[in-house]
């Protein structure tokens, strides 16, 4: 599944119309979860999410796509904590 957290500033993914044209780029189920929080909420909800994946599963491989170059730190922490079955990447 492709999980998005957006800033409900960001005018794209806002609008049903958008999130649909999304979803039709893959066959994966896309879910949308809209942070309306301050600075670095959007960060800190993926952290999260990433820690509860990390946690929950056994095998999983975890993508972490954004252009923000701290989710680094958050792939190192998990990994360090995890199985060598555990995969965190992050994809720029």
């Amino acid at each position: 599944s492709v999980q998005i957290f957006y800033g409900t500033k960001n005018p794209y993914y806002v609008t049903e119309q958008n999130q649909k044209k999304v979803m039709q780029r893959t066959v994966a189920a896309v879910e949308f979860f809209p942070i309306s929080a301050g600075k670095n909420a959007v960060d800190f909800a993926i952290a999260v999410r990433a820690g509860y994946y990390a946690a929950k599963a056994e095998e999983a491989i975890v993508y972490l796509v954004s252009l923000d170059r701290d989710f680094q730190l958050i792939a190192n922490a998990v990994q360090s904590e995890k199985s060598a079955d555990f995969q965190l990447k992050k994809i720029e």
